[in-house]
């Protein structure tokens, strides 16, 4: 009996892997937290974007094969499609992913803060991960948590392994299951609203123009505007 229900479980799994998925996420911010770390010259121009962000949920899509993936907002979040916006918020960017080729990329327009065209080009497999015997429910799925540490801030993953699908919003990966929501400390909270699983194909356009530039580089740049 273990053993068909173990093979009935991987026939799932791997009817699961071939298909494609469509996933919107809700990113939330603190902008108490994140604006108390603002400063400088550009502190009045911050803010002002900050304010118009936070008022509502931000609305992303994710639309994911069993190769690759791309990250973006949704059509109708028209209020973080004006240029300085886009052009500060990093996590509000176009992202692909490749898990064949392990290899990460964010399209950063010209325009706002930034002065030209670039592209952030790296590798996947930078959280070190460490999983939890700690569960909660996201949309009736069950998740399991983990953790790692970026930079200062502590992060926190929930992920199901009934999706077996390396990947997750923005940039974060490297779980043994699609990951439904990421608590980034106090600052911020990605988090799963919905998921479609599609046997259409799914079209991954990504714009590869622009200086190419490495995710720690332009994370220093980005920094730089609040010296």
């Amino acid at each position: 009996m273990k053993y068909i229900f173990t093979l009935i479980t991987l026939i799932y799994a791997c009817g699961i892997c071939a298909q494609n998925l469509l996933v919107e996420y809700e990113l939330r911010r603190n902008f108490l937290t994140i604006n108390s770390g603002i400063s400088g010259d550009h502190n009045d121009e911050i803010e002002n974007i900050l304010q118009q962000a936070y008022d509502k949920a931000t609305v992303f899509i994710l639309k994911t094969t069993p190769s690759e993936s791309i990250y973006a907002l949704t059509e109708q979040d028209d209020i973080l499609q004006d240029e300085v916006v886009i052009s500060f918020f990093e996590d509000e960017l176009v992202t692909y992913k490749n898990r064949v080729s392990n290899i990460y990329k964010v399209e950063v327009g010209r325009g706002g803060l930034i002065n030209k065209d670039y592209l952030i080009v790296d590798t996947l497999g930078y959280f070190d991960w460490k999983i939890e015997e700690e569960y909660q429910s996201i949309l009736n799925i069950q998740c399991q948590k983990a953790t790692a540490k970026y930079y200062d801030t502590n992060i926190i993953a929930w992920f199901t392994e009934s999706i077996p699908i390396n990947d997750g919003p923005f940039d974060y990966h490297g779980l043994p299951g699609l990951i439904l929501k990421v608590e980034e400390g106090d600052k911020q909270t990605y988090i799963a609203s919905s998921i479609e699983f599609t046997d259409k194909p799914l079209e991954i356009v990504f714009n590869t123009t622009g200086e190419e530039i490495g995710r720690v580089a332009f994370r220093n740049y980005i920094k730089s505007f609040s010296k």
